[in-house]
């Protein structure tokens, strides 16, 4: 019997440059209820219990590959299609596919449980036969060996070893006359495969999905997982924070204090959300932290008061990708001047505005390098000395967040932090 797997590739992979020396991200400062960890997932429900922790459900689409063997040359290529079947046209083809769920900011620890939600309808079939496909957990090695793009020959046939030779999850059907049938399977400690098995990876795992037989086909109608998780719950002032600023992706603001903790909130009005350790390079301290940023490449970017930067690869890790070296600033200016930097997704350019109510234009490690001091205002009532950070609040424009000492939050351009009272 020959089987025939066709697939459609539900999504792409998107991979985001690296902008060393210059400053560039795109924030999307919102306050709202919906919490989105990438573009790909959304909050499905959120409850929070008297010992301060969040029981967080997150729904995660699948970012996908599907693949083909072309069964007389035994040549592999990718195949761009959503049915999962065995019929010989044009002539004998073996089908396979991956999906995979990302889920970096979600520590496995942190997981309870995962809810596959998948919805098949027949494409191909016999009147006498129903419509099969066969769920599976490929091994890690799956997802680290084997690229998530066009892979090899010799690779293709190893993802296909792969897959075939997995953790059952089941054997599903459309039954005949039927025009579509949803599937959904808990994992936790209790079931088998159990949440152990499918969470090999630190941040994803992946099912794998093919037809049975040869007379049928099915057509991968949507594939997401509902993941449930556990998450502390920090609430603090703007006073205990060593930086703040917002996540390009998400939107999501982000409080780094002076004890090794980061809070990620869904508003810049208040410190109020999911916590998780952060760390430093060696040699530095929480209390030399002049202010911190996110790029649109998830890399964050810290400025010390001893005139030196560090660039991590996450929120959590802010020295692992550039090690501390100087940055310099207009004549003049000191780092004790700075009373907070922001990075502009409009132009990508680094603002550093000071105590004295100037700001200059720059990159990371020259933050004058594009123009020099110019004045800007606060509301009234505020000093520039109040200031505590500043973040970038818009894709679009220059429109920047100023956080101040007294738990208020303002907003506006560069020139105006006044222009829009928060809080």
């Amino acid at each position: 019997m020959i089987r025939k797997f066709d697939f459609k590739m539900l999504g792409v992979i998107l991979s985001a440059g690296i902008l060393l020396s210059s400053c560039s991200k795109d924030k999307i400062g919102k306050d709202n209820n919906q919490v989105l960890a990438n573009s790909k997932s959304s909050i499905v429900s959120v409850q929070r219990n008297a010992a301060g922790e969040q029981t967080i459900t997150r729904r995660i689409n699948a970012s996908p590959q599907g693949f083909m063997q072309d069964m007389s040359s035994g040549n592999y290529s990718n195949d761009p299609s959503y049915v999962i079947g065995s019929y010989n046209l044009p002539g004998p083809q073996y089908h396979l596919y991956r999906c995979r769920f990302d889920h970096a900011d979600i520590p496995n620890d942190k997981i309870t449980n995962v809810k596959l939600n998948l919805t098949i309808q027949p494409s191909i079939y016999s009147s006498s036969n129903p419509s099969y496909v066969q769920v599976q957990i490929p091994y890690a090695s799956c997802n680290t060996s084997v690229p998530w793009g066009t892979p090899t020959q010799a690779q293709y046939a190893a993802l296909k070893s792969c897959i075939e030779n997995a953790y059952l999850v089941t054997t599903y059907s459309v039954a005949t006359g039927a025009v579509q049938a949803f599937y959904q399977r808990d994992f936790n400690t209790a079931t088998s495969p159990s949440l152990a098995t499918l969470l090999q990876s630190p941040t994803s795992f992946t099912f794998g999905m093919f037809s049975l037989l040869s007379s049928n086909a099915v057509r991968i109608a949507s594939v997401t997982v509902d993941v449930t998780y556990t998450a502390t719950v920090n609430t603090g002032t703007f006073g205990d924070m060593a930086g703040m600023d917002f996540e390009p992706s998400t939107g999501k603001a982000y409080f780094w204090d002076r004890s090794g903790k980061v809070t990620s909130s869904n508003t810049r009005s208040a410190v109020d959300g999911q916590v998780q350790t952060y760390t430093l390079p060696s040699g530095k301290s929480y209390t030399n932290v002049v202010d911190m940023a996110i790029a649109t490449s998830g890399k964050s970017y810290v400025w010390y008061k001893d005139g030196t930067m560090s660039v991590g690869n996450s929120i959590s890790n802010l020295g692992n990708f550039v090690a501390p070296k100087p940055y310099t600033l207009p004549a003049g200016k000191s780092p004790a001047d700075i009373a907070g930097i922001a990075i502009s997704a409009s132009n990508g350019r680094c603002y550093a505005f000071y105590k004295n109510g100037t700001y200059s234009e720059g990159n990371s490690t020259s933050l004058g390098a594009y123009a020099g001091p110019q004045s800007y205002s606060l509301p009234a009532g505020k000093t520039f000395t109040d200031i505590l950070a500043i973040g970038d609040g818009s894709s679009s424009a220059l429109n920047f967040t100023a956080w101040y000492s007294d738990n208020t939050v303002s907003a506006g351009p560069p020139s105006n932090l006044g222009a829009q009272i928060i809080n």
